[in-house]
């Protein structure tokens, strides 16, 4: 992205983040963020880019099983990020198939991979 002078200021990205954990109403924020602040923020404190679009039914399920079990998962940042408006970020982590999710853990650069819709057990053995 560039300013009125032509300058590079970043790429933004408008990412739904589902951080607000102690809200009881589990509002989901839309906000935009820079990618290069964001990868930085989800490297060193651990997180998940869950890759995902609006036309995929496993994507819609896997969203679901999340946000049915907000409580499970409230010590983890998680960013859904839409393949379709994010076409860059996803072929930054080659993001062949939705949904993916990809985790960030203990300051590695290098994130584990979970491609496909998956049950509550197999997302709470993956994320640990």
């Amino acid at each position: 992205m560039r300013d009125e002078r032509g300058h590079d200021t970043g790429t933004s990205w408008l990412i739904q983040a589902g951080e607000d954990q102690d809200n009881q109403n589990s509002r989901i924020t839309l906000f935009f963020i820079k990618e290069e602040k964001m990868i930085e923020d989800i490297i060193q404190n651990g997180g998940i880019l869950h890759f995902t679009a609006a036309w995929c039914g496993p994507c819609k399920a896997l969203t679901k099983t999340f946000e049915n079990n907000k409580r499970k998962f409230k010590k983890i940042k998680r960013f859904k990020v839409d393949l379709d408006e994010h076409q860059e970020l996803a072929k930054k982590y080659n993001i062949k198939s939705v949904p993916t999710i990809l985790l960030f853990k203990d300051g590695n650069k290098e994130p584990t991979r979970l491609i496909g819709n998956k049950t509550l057990e197999e997302l709470i053995a993956f994320i640990g």
